[in-house]
């Protein structure tokens, strides 16, 4: 049953293979997904089709990506868009999925930042961090 992969995808960046640290996908999602790397650049990747492998790259973090997560909060708007990431660089960075550099940088971390999630019921994201504290941060 889970002891053995169902599937395997090797992503590699032009000749390069990226070491994946975090991934995500977006509500009702199968195919297309996000995966942080160790280089700290997010790609965005397909596990079927032509264009099974990385499709985009989205730069901007400067130390390994340690948390992605898609907005998959359901209610007034759109915000499937929307994604996030956390770093050893201390910062979250807010990213709209159809541009490569981030929409905004939160940099207000003392460390590194482990980890980071929508909510799925309201316009905040949760954080935690090497400090031993979880943050939250509304839009």
């Amino acid at each position: 049953m889970l002891s053995q992969p169902q599937d395997t995808l090797e992503l590699q960046q032009k000749t390069k293979t990226v070491a994946v640290t975090t991934m995500s996908f977006a509500l009702g999602e199968v195919n297309s997904f996000l995966v942080g790397s160790e280089e700290g650049t997010l790609y965005s990747s397909s596990r079927h089709g032509n264009k099974a492998g990385i499709n985009e790259a989205f730069e901007g973090h400067h130390g390994p990506v340690t948390g992605l997560d898609y907005n998959k909060a359901v209610g007034q708007g759109d915000f499937s868009h929307l994604f996030i990431s956390s770093s050893t660089d201390w910062t979250v960075k807010l990213w709209n999925n159809k541009l490569s550099k981030p929409l905004y940088s939160f940099e207000n971390a003392y460390d590194y930042v482990f980890d980071v999630k929508w909510s799925p019921i309201h316009r905040c994201v949760c954080l935690g961090g090497r400090d031993g504290k979880s943050r939250y941060l509304e839009h």
